[in-house]
């Protein structure tokens, strides 16, 4: 009787292994039979090793697609200020102009996970969320149409007064933008009844009324009431 087994390594095949019977001596027998046990586990091993590593690289790359990065921006609201995250090299859909790590833009719209933001240089920039990371909560921040007033902290605004803006006069935010001569600090344009578009820097207002509890959460899915395209300066 004559049973042959043919090995296979890295290198190609090897010769077969002969196990023999009748006259050959048992022990012989026992020794070329586990031999074969041997090149066989080796063999399934290779394969179940191999089948392993291609289904982890697939699994991987589609998660690497699919799943994207984990969320940082928690609960976004429209208004946030945000930045693209350091551990995205380049985002979904590119830098664009005007728009880096650095740059420090308003969440203006968001939808499942795309969002919309106005950069200084680059207003409409689209993104995802996963890409993004909150400098900013903008709850206490005002939104075009809201009244608003000088803090009391301020002493003089940074564009100063006017003939009739004064802690006590309260006005309507016309718009929001930036002032690219200034290192792209965020302002806004405030109609007083006796001097509209005055300008003033954003974090220098407050809010005359306060805000309704759960309008944050009203305006999340809601597009930006901010007209579209770049913002001029200086304001006339």
């Amino acid at each position: 009787m004559l049973l042959a087994l043919v090995g296979v390594s890295a290198a190609g095949p090897r010769p077969p292994l002969a196990l023999r019977g009748g006259g050959a001596p048992e022990s012989e027998l026992l020794d070329s039979l586990n031999t074969a046990k041997l090149r066989l586990h080796a063999l399934e091993h290779r394969l179940k090793t191999s089948r392993k590593a291609g289904d982890a690289g697939a699994t991987s790359g589609k998660e690497g697609k699919a799943e994207g990065l984990a969320p940082v921006l928690a609960d976004p609201e429209v208004g946030d200020r945000v930045r693209v995250r350091r551990d995205v090299a380049t985002p979904r859909y590119e830098w664009g102009e005007g728009v880096d790590h650095s740059s420090v833009g308003r969440l203006t719209w968001f939808s499942g996970a795309q969002c919309t933001i106005d950069f200084p240089r680059h207003p409409g920039w689209n993104g995802l969320l996963e890409e993004m990371e909150r400098v900013a909560p903008g709850r206490g921040l005002a939104r075009v149409g809201e009244r608003v007033r000088v803090r009391a902290s301020v002493s003089r605004p940074a564009y100063g007064w006017g003939p009739v803006v004064d802690h006590g006069a309260v006005g309507e935010v016309a718009s929001l933008g930036y002032d690219a001569e200034e290192g792209d600090r965020e302002i806004c344009v405030v109609n007083y009844e006796g001097h509209a578009n005055w300008t003033g820097l954003l974090e220098e207002m407050e809010l005359v009324e306060p805000r309704p509890r759960g309008d944050d959460a009203k305006h999340a899915h809601a597009p930006s009431r901010d007209p579209p395209g770049a913002y001029p300066y200086p304001y006339p």
